[in-house]
């Protein structure tokens, strides 16, 4: 069985992060003022704290699951199933905001989805579908068309960053804007771009795939983070530069209309291609790594052996339950406005996930026995992050992640 390269794993965390949040996002930025910029900076930084955190515990401890056998090693068996639980909902939750980000960006050019709410809907399932097919090929299959489809979104960003530097206006910047506040503006920004660094990770999930473990899962983690914070950093200064403000608040497609003030309507319509192909190729690394999860659980004996099916190298029915769950949630929260149907599934996505991510900084805190600079600031920065999250968003992550109690004794009940 082929296993994954470390060009691979990396395209992987760059890949699953550069998505669809970086395409919708400055969008959601401009109604904080031009100093939600900061907030990328902040992001960054808190996110490379996280993946030393990542990469440490994938180089001492390893394992199939990647946070979900970091916790599993610390705390046993209950403390594993919650946070591989959590995670698991933040995959399948973020996949179906990350389809409806695609189909966001398709509608701009296709006048009968722009002009219908239900075959936007049919639209977003159909791509949800598409990729599950593929990844139902297999592990290597997927990570073949993740490397493909990661350098394709990432040469025409980078392009942009050039030429937004180049023609960079300062009269957007001449006024600088913050709302409500300057803190508060930075603290709202940042509770939405950490939903662009949610991937970090991705490198320690599929750990029995992938060559030499122990030295290319860190280094992927680390270096593909790197990458996403560069590349978000000055992308999002490029676009800040060619769009006013008032102008930026109310696009939906932010990227493509900066390319359309640099190269007309040939530059939109080949920057919003680049965010279709950049979102399907997040949806496809996530749609890989939600079947790898539930297939480390089965392996423990904490789901039922139908989740450890495997054709090929591919976990055939942790990948189709995921894919249903995705789309059934599409279909609950689903409305007219794909712009607040995203952002509602990110922030439940992200409460999820820094739930994954505050039990594994105590599970490193744990083994090392100390609270070092490292796992300070990183536990420091996603408690912050799940405080800023909506209240509303609170509730439904808080009440998502208490169901994992019931569904942990009634998964050892079934599954021994």
């Amino acid at each position: 069985m082929k296993k994954l390269s470390l060009i691979g794993l990396i395209t992987l965390v760059a890949g699953n992060c550069i998505g669809s949040g970086i395409f919708l996002l400055p969008s959601s930025l401009a109604k904080f003022g031009n100093v939600s910029l900061l907030s990328w900076v902040v992001t960054a930084i808190g996110a490379i704290f996280l993946a030393l955190v990542f990469a440490k515990l994938a180089k001492e401890v390893g394992g199939q699951g990647g946070p979900y056998a970091f916790c599993k090693n610390q705390f046993g068996d209950f403390w594993g199933f919650a946070t591989a639980y959590n995670y698991w909902i933040g995959m399948w939750i973020g996949s179906a905001s990350v389809a409806v980000a695609t189909t966001s960006y398709l509608s701009t050019l296709i006048p009968f989805l722009a002009n219908s709410s239900i075959a936007k809907l049919i639209c977003s399932i159909l791509i949800i579908w598409l990729m599950t097919l593929i990844n139902l090929k297999g592990v290597s299959t997927a990570g073949l068309v993740q490397i493909i489809l990661t350098f394709l979104k990432i040469s025409p960003l980078i392009f942009l960053v050039i030429v937004g530097f180049v023609k960079f206006n300062p009269t957007n910047f001449s006024t600088i804007s913050a709302y409500p506040s300057f803190f508060k503006a930075i603290l709202g920004g940042s509770a939405l771009t950490l939903w662009s660094f949610i991937g970090l990770e991705s490198a320690c999930v599929p750990a029995n795939e992938v060559a030499n473990p122990k030295k290319n899962i860190p280094l992927a983690t680390i270096l593909g983070t790197l990458i996403t914070a560069f590349i978000y950093i000055t992308s999002s200064i490029a676009i800040f530069s060619l769009l006013p403000l008032d102008v930026l608040v109310n696009s939906t497609a932010p990227f493509s209309d900066a390319a359309y003030q640099v190269f007309g309507h040939f530059g939109y319509i080949t920057m919003t291609l680049v965010a279709v192909i950049s979102s399907i190729g997040s949806l496809n690394g996530w749609i890989m790594l939600q079947g790898q999860v539930p297939l480390a659980m089965a392996n423990d004996n904490l789901l039922p052996k139908f989740f450890k099916k495997i054709n090929k190298d591919s976990p055939i029915n942790s990948i189709l339950v995921s894919s249903t769950l995705t789309t059934l949630i599409l279909l609950f929260s689903y409305s007219d406005s794909f712009i607040k149907t995203f952002e509602f599934l990110i922030e439940i996505a992200v409460f999820s996930t820094l739930i994954v991510y505050i039990i594994t900084c105590f599970a490193y805190i744990n083994k090392y026995k100390r609270l070092d600079f490292i796992s300070f600031v990183a536990t420091f920065y996603a408690i912050g992050m799940l405080l800023s999250i909506g209240m509303l968003e609170n509730i439904w992550g808080f009440c998502l992640s208490l169901t994992a109690i019931p569904m942990f004794y009634l998964m050892k009940k079934t599954s021994n």
